[in-house]
C-alpha cells in the first residue's frame, strides 16, 4: 500500500465512530479502538493480548468458538452477507484478569444498561 493509504486507513480506524476489533486466528485481540471501548466498557490496554471472551457471555461461547473455528477454517463468515452481529456482550460490571466483579460499567452507572 502507499503510505498516504496506510495513513488514511490508520485515521479511519482509530477515529470511527464504530467499534473495531482485531483478533488473530486464535481468537486473541490484537486491536481494539476507542469505539470499541465505549461500547464494551474495556480500554484498549485491558482488551489488547487477551482472548474474545472477555466480551461474549458465558452462554454464548460455545456457539461463538465454534463459528469462529469454522470461518477460519473455510474463510467464509455468514457476515460477509450484510447479517447483522448482535451484541449482547455489553459487561455490567468491570471485570478483574480473575474475572470478579470490581466496579459498574459506565453505561450501567449511566443508567443505560441492566
Amino acid at each position: 500500500m502507499e503510505p498516504e493509504f496506510d495513513e488514511l486507513c490508520r485515521r479511519l480506524v482509530t477515529g470511527s465512530g464504530d467499534a473495531i476489533v482485531y483478533a488473530d486466528c486464535d481468537g486473541v485481540i490484537q486491536y481494539w479502538n476507542a469505539a470499541a471501548g465505549r461500547l464494551f466498557g474495556f480500554d484498549s490496554a485491558e482488551a489488547v493480548g487477551r482472548s474474545l471472551d472477555i466480551i461474549i457471555p458465558d452462554r454464548l461461547r460455545a456457539r461463538h468458538w465454534e463459528g469462529f473455528r469454522r470461518t477460519m477454517a473455510t474463510g467464509n463468515s455468514r457476515y460477509q452477507s450484510g447479517a447483522l452481529l448482535s451484541v449482547p456482550a455489553l459487561k455490567t460490571a468491570r471485570r478483574s484478569p480473575s474475572s470478579s466483579p470490581s466496579s459498574p460499567s459506565p453505561r450501567k452507572a449511566a443508567g443505560l444498561w441492566g
